[in-house]
């Protein structure tokens, strides 16, 4: 392609331009519409070769997007019922520790109580 392109240039520079404004220039127009259309048909296929690909490629991207489209669906559905799981899980450790706290605190109160009785009896126990 590049070879074609500098041949149809030199042939400008050489044969088209020295002879504008003469009467040889009829034929030297021919020679260059000649060499121009040589070129014009490998250029339509592969003007044709790449709207081809283009399309081809504009369908793979759209079917990509597709798929990572999905997977991204997928993936966030995915950490929304892992992050809803582990909510529920902590709720039910806190909860789980707050009843121990709930038990623990009867315990001591009971406790409390008791040795408050106790001191209250020794005490009465020792000024008789």
């Amino acid at each position: 392609m590049r070879a074609a392109r500098r041949a149809l240039f030199h042939e400008a520079i050489t044969r088209v331009y020295p002879l504008c404004g003469t009467v040889a220039v009829a034929g030297a127009a021919t020679a260059y519409e000649r060499l121009l259309n040589a070129l014009g048909v490998p250029l339509d296929a592969l003007v044709a070769t790449a709207t081809r690909e283009a399309a081809h490629g504009q369908a793979t991207a759209a079917a990509v997007a597709s798929g990572a489209r999905t997977i991204a669906i997928l993936t966030a559905a995915i950490a929304i019922a892992v992050a809803f799981l582990l909510v529920l899980y902590i709720v039910r450790l806190i909860s789980g520790l707050f009843d121990r706290i709930r038990t623990t605190a009867g315990s001591l109160a009971s406790a409390s109580t008791q040795m408050r009785a106790g001191a209250t009896e020794a005490a009465a126990a020792s000024s008789e």
